[in-house]
């Protein structure tokens, strides 16, 4: 599960809108799709990429938030999900 704020939801939004790479776009697209309840096996198959790579791209966000994204990608956006302790 994947849980984002307002701010990190427009963020994401805005970067799948303007960003090139679609690596990156798939990426923000799982996390989107997973904040909005989607089913894992759902975007998976959605997006044509195997279960194991949504739940990594789940799982490192989790971790490490925005930070798993290209630096030049992220306009701004900071790690949301997790605060460092």
């Amino acid at each position: 599960m994947v849980q984002l704020d307002e701010n990190t939801r427009k963020q994401l939004r805005k970067l799948q809108r303007t960003d090139k790479d679609k690596k990156v776009f798939v990426k923000v697209t799982v996390l989107l799709m997973l904040d909005e309840g989607f089913s894992p096996e759902m975007i998976a198959r959605s997006l044509g990429i195997e279960d194991s790579t949504l739940y990594r791209y789940q799982k490192d966000f989790n971790e490490k938030g925005a930070e798993l994204l290209p630096r030049q990608s992220l306009c701004g956006l900071q790690r949301q999900a997790h605060p460092r302790k």
